[in-house]
């Protein structure tokens, strides 16, 4: 159990990389404002735009810190 905690950092250091190329490459291909996203429909609860980053930065954040 301590191996793991003593071994987050390194964790840490060789994943983060990956998830910021994932992050940064999501951001340039999922363009909200693409007339391709705007022609979709959407249902009437669509949250609002400005919540989505929010919301979805709190639930990444979250699942990172569920427990095995």
């Amino acid at each position: 159990m301590s191996s793991r905690i003593i071994d987050a950092p390194g964790t840490l250091l060789k994943t983060a990389p990956a998830v910021g190329a994932a992050t940064i490459t999501g951001r340039w291909a999922a363009d909200p404002g693409s007339a391709w996203y705007r022609r979709l429909r959407k249902p009437q609860w669509q949250p609002p735009e400005r919540a989505f980053g929010l919301v979805w930065t709190s639930c990444g954040g979250q699942t990172g810190r569920c427990p095995r």
